[in-house]
């Protein structure tokens, strides 16, 4: 974040003019005055490191400059060793490389489905056919959860009885190492101990409509309180389905099994900081 990063220097800064206040160090040189004296677009003022393209500002010079990883497939320059495979996509081969070198094991996103009497059912975790070994060793059991549907307004053109069925453990699980569309249906079921749900915003037909032109349908709903609105949905299947993880500053819709995958597709993190 940028607030971790801050200068040992100190200038009296616009938002508050009674004091003086280090800066983060992205704002150094950035052609926009934080300091009344514009200090800190002077960059001859604050300590660097490094040369080229690793050259940065740094908090003071008193510290020793540190080796960098070098990025050859992003706008990014480089990364710090210490950001480096932590799974945030932010060197453009950042995790194919760390893939290779720390042999990461590869993460779900996506949840297994099969039809039961015509219906499809979504079976998450040890709820699999043929694992019931894994079940009694838990000393749990699965059950039938009704379809799932964010948020649970009233849409024309959406059936419970074309959604999907989920299985779910009985019992609440931890969902520390849970990705995409399991992290979203367990969290969003109730059925995590320590994760809360990341779905806040609901999908409107004015926020994602362009991204699937030749799909997109406009459909009338209405919300908890009565209260209309034109809800977005997508073709798909002979169907229609409003699956998506709204992204609240680029009102960018991804799907569900990119929510919490250790990938940033909205552009600000936030599919990924529950």
């Amino acid at each position: 974040p940028m607030c971790h990063q801050l200068t040992k220097n100190q200038c009296v800064r616009k938002g508050n003019p009674h004091m003086e206040m280090p800066l983060p160090l992205p704002w150094i040189g950035d052609e926009v005055e934080d300091c009344f004296n514009g200090k800190d677009e002077d960059v001859s003022l604050w300590p660097t490191c490094g040369k080229g393209i690793t050259k940065r500002f740094v908090s003071d010079d008193s510290k020793k400059c540190r080796d960098v990883f070098l990025c050859r497939m992003s706008s990014v320059n480089f990364v710090d060793y210490e950001s480096l495979c932590d799974r945030v996509e932010s060197c453009g081969s950042e995790n194919i490389v760390c893939k290779v070198s720390r042999s990461f094991p590869e993460i779900f996103t996506s949840v297994h489905s099969y039809n039961v009497h015509q219906r499809a059912t979504k079976n998450l975790l040890y709820c699999l056919p043929g694992m019931k070994s894994v079940e009694l060793l838990k000393e749990d059991s699965c059950h039938s959860q009704p379809p799932f549907q964010y948020p649970r307004h009233r849409t024309i053109g959406i059936s419970n009885l074309k959604r999907s069925l989920l299985r779910l453990p009985l019992n609440k699980q931890d969902c520390t190492n849970m990705y995409g569309e399991t992290y979203v249906f367990m969290s969003c079921t109730d059925s995590c101990i320590n994760s809360r749900c990341p779905l806040s915003e609901r999908p409107k037909a004015n926020i994602c409509r362009d991204q699937f032109p030749q799909s997109f349908v406009g459909t009338y709903a209405r919300d908890s309180t009565g209260d209309p609105y034109l809800a977005y949905l997508i073709r798909s299947h002979k169907s229609y389905r409003n699956d998506f993880f709204v992204c609240e500053k680029s009102r960018k819709c991804i799907p569900y099994s990119k929510v919490c995958d250790l990938v940033d597709d909205c552009g600000d993190f936030a599919d990924e900081i529950q």
